[in-house]
């Protein structure tokens, strides 16, 4: 039932944002990272799309662990923010393993802005389906201009481990 809610809410904001021109965007940040666990690597890699009416952004997932490619997309909106912070509400469409389907999450992201374009990240979601939470905790300092390392430590839905590593990259266009 709450796929569906879901579900129901992105398709009325994708039929009624072409009215306003909002839905027109642009591709503005890129992010590689590898989720480190016990045996195992995966590769995660982002692409985020800025819609024009800076309310809102896409966020897109693919994460291959070697096996087999999972994959996600959330939809990120502003809820607050100021000069120190930024806090988004997360509505995420997340596939399962190969051949059930998807499932949907809840939940935020943000940034609290530290000095010289540090950030400390974090993430919460609530994954419907499985009725368990999904977090991040992180940090992001520049490396040459547009280019940040980004390490984090957290779980993910696509992974049985309680606690992983994250290591990578964020490019800015």
């Amino acid at each position: 039932m709450h796929k569906k809610i879901i579900l129901i809410l992105l398709v009325i904001f994708f039929s009624i944002t072409p009215l306003a021109e909002a839905q027109e965007f642009d591709f503005k940040e890129m992010n590689y990272s590898v989720l480190l666990k016990s045996g195992a690597t995966s590769l995660n890699i982002n692409p985020i799309f800025n819609f024009r009416n800076d309310l809102n952004r896409l966020s897109l997932d693919l994460n291959y662990n070697g096996s087999e490619f999972k994959l996600g997309g959330t939809w990120l909106i502003k809820a607050q923010e100021s000069k120190d912070y930024q806090t988004e509400a997360a509505l995420s469409i997340l596939s399962k393993s190969p051949d059930k389907g998807f499932t949907a999450s809840i939940g935020i992201e943000g940034s609290r802005f530290l000095n010289r374009d540090r950030e400390v990240l974090y993430e919460l979601k609530y994954i419907i389906s499985g009725q368990t939470l999904e977090y991040r905790v992180g940090y992001l300092t520049p490396i040459v201009k547009n280019n940040y390392l980004i390490l984090s430590i957290g779980n993910s839905y696509w992974e049985s481990e309680p606690l992983l590593l994250e290591a990578g990259f964020k490019v800015q266009f």
